[in-house]
Formats: structure tokens, C-alpha cells, sequence
């Protein structure tokens, strides 16, 4: 390995692992077989070395080291079968409306010339 001075060339330079590298497959195993579930899930269900809890944001970075991307938890309205019937039916009946049926639109120029907030008239 070259020696170029540097810091990052000394051996045990930076801070100590919280996992091994067995705990780090053991993280990435777990993503392989259940993708859907969140590093946080994750990181509750493993122990770091010296018996510490790991974070979920170091359970990211093992992932990203074996560039695996964990999910990320939906944050959103839950929509319903029926939330989603009533969404469809009131998108059929106004899917022929005109501009006019849909009321007055006032615009409100912000900081640029190009950017503007439209409020629908009630």
C-alpha cells in the first residue's frame, strides 16, 4: 500500500467500529431477505459490540458500504379502499369541468418574478 502522509494512511486511525464485520453481515442479511423493513427495525434488533445498542443511521452506513439502500417508512395519509373509491368517483365527475367551472384563480408574485402561489377561489 503507497504512503502518501497522510492521516487516513495510518493504521487504527478514526473512531473504533460500533459493529464487526460478522454484525455488519448480519445487517445485510437481514436486508436482502425483508427489503421493506425500515434501519430502525433493524437497529432495535441488533446489539453493537460490548453489548451497545447501534443506531439507525449506522445500520445506514453498513448498507451503503455494501450499497444497499434501506427503506424508508411511508409518511402520508393511509388511504383506505375507500378513500381511494371516493378519490376515483370525484376525479370522474369533474374530469370534463372548464377552466370557468373551476372558479377564479387570484396569483401572488413571491420573492421572484417566477415564482407564484395560486389560491383557489371558494
Amino acid at each position: 500500500m503507497p504512503i502518501s502522509g497522510s492521516l487516513k494512511d495510518r493504521l487504527g486511525c478514526g473512531r473504533k467500529r460500533v459493529t464487526s464485520r460478522r454484525q455488519d453481515n448480519v445487517i445485510r442479511r437481514q436486508h436482502v431477505r425483508d427489503r421493506t423493513s425500515p434501519a430502525t427495525k433493524t437497529a432495535a434488533a441488533t446489539v453493537g459490540t460490548h453489548g451497545r445498542p447501534i443506531s439507525s443511521q449506522t445500520v445506514i452506513n453498513r448498507l451503503r458500504e455494501h450499497r444497499i439502500r434501506p427503506r424508508r417508512p411511508y409518511v402520508g395519509p393511509v388511504l383506505t379502499v375507500r378513500h381511494r373509491q371516493a378519490r376515483q368517483e370525484w376525479c370522474q365527475e369533474h374530469r370534463n369541468w372548464t377552466r370557468a367551472q373551476w372558479g377564479d384563480e387570484s396569483r401572488f408574485p413571491l420573492q421572484h418574478e417566477q415564482l407564484f402561489i395560486v389560491f383557489l377561489a371558494a
